[in-house]
């Protein structure tokens, strides 16, 4: 069975160009479809669309929030190929999102997993604030 499982933690926060604790080297704009260099602070204040972080290494990504003044930490299995960073013009959240796939990758079966017939796939997200 092919499939791919994204996770959608709403963060509340009034700030929306954070500077993202995460390694990688480009992102794609889903604002304009256009793949950029990745940069630590992306800001989604004026944004309709998400960004995607293509590369991302590690399989952990932190933020600040300064609403409750602490970082906050996702960490993530492997099977999560990319980090999904969303939210909505005049709504007080971020959504950081671990994702196994992009959009549109049923499309190509090559690029997201297949559990076969009797097996599963078992993996992890956390979340925490320091």
């Amino acid at each position: 069975m092919p499939m791919y499982a994204g996770f959608h933690p709403y963060f509340k926060t009034s700030r929306k160009s954070i500077m993202y604790n995460l390694e990688a080297t480009q992102y794609l704009d889903y604002n304009d479809g256009q793949v950029k260099p990745y940069q630590p602070e992306l800001d989604l204040s004026t944004k309709k669309e998400a960004f995607l972080i293509l590369d991302p290494k590690g399989n952990v990504v932190s933020f600040p929030l300064a609403e409750i003044e602490k970082k906050v930490t996702l960490k993530y299995g492997e099977e999560f190929k990319h980090i999904v960073l969303w939210s909505e013009i005049g709504k007080d959240f971020l959504c950081v999102e671990p994702w196994m796939g992009k959009m549109g990758d049923f499309n190509h079966i090559d690029d997201i997993p297949v559990v076969e017939p009797g097996e599963s796939l078992v993996t992890v997200v956390s979340i925490s604030a320091d």
